[in-house]
């Protein structure tokens, strides 16, 4: 299993409370257990004692560096989303055209999205939301939001160079184009629906969406070239 992204070493804590590089690394190393046993069985199928028999130490390291259950599973869940979203924050856009930009932001989206470990990771959030909200909010900022965020900030790179029409909300039509190419497929494959989508299926939608959101933005000839 794949740790999460290693988190700065020098953490902002009190003095006399700084972790010590072994502290920080028995931490990762409950983060990264806690993880998977927490998309193995789910939030009640994973106790204390299950995480410690795996990784060791104590109940005093437990207690010290996450103070309950909860916060070991909102911290592991929020580990899991930033580093399952790393290949989306590093997608090559500058330089490109909106139309690929918008393409490449896609694939990669949709690519990290259907993977089996994604899936199990929203089917998880989704069972225990209810009754943790701020498991909801948090996978929702670490998520979603994040996404919104870095496609809004390629559509106003290009509505400043005037390619998309000065009246388009960046924000909105972030969310419009996120919406579009995701929420069919993500869905079927949350809930088992027909066979998983292919490449052929993934490369299809987004240029599909691409190709309807070009002409919704008033993208200028030379913005919609690839």
């Amino acid at each position: 299993m794949c740790l999460p992204t290693p988190l700065p070493l020098e953490l902002d804590l009190p003095a006399g409370r700084r972790r010590t590089r072994r502290g920080e690394e028995l931490r990762l190393k409950i983060i990264a257990q806690a993880t998977g046993l927490f998309l193995e069985r789910g939030y009640e199928g994973v106790s204390l004692a299950d995480i410690l028999k795996q990784v060791g130490g104590s109940k005093t390291n437990f207690y010290t560096f996450f103070g309950n259950k909860d916060g070991l599973f909102l911290e592991s869940m929020n580990a899991l989303i930033d580093a399952l979203l790393i290949p989306l924050k590093r997608t090559a856009v500058m330089g490109t055209s909106l139309r690929s930009a918008l393409s490449r932001l896609g694939r990669t989206l949709l690519n990290i999205l259907l993977t089996p470990r994604h899936i199990a990771y929203q089917r998880l959030v989704i069972s225990v939301s209810a009754h943790h909200p701020s498991v909801g909010g948090d996978w929702f900022r670490h998520g979603p939001a994040m996404t919104h965020g870095l496609i809004e900030r390629v559509i106003r790179r290009f509505q400043r160079e005037g390619t998309v029409r000065p009246e388009v909300d960046p924000h909105l039509a972030a969310v419009l184009f996120h919406d579009m190419i995701t929420f069919d497929l993500l869905l079927r494959t949350l809930l088992s629906v027909g066979e998983p989508p292919s490449a052929a299926d993934i490369e299809a939608r987004v240029d599909q969406a691409v190709q309807f959101f070009l002409a919704a933005m008033g993208a200028t000839p030379g913005g919609g070239k690839s």
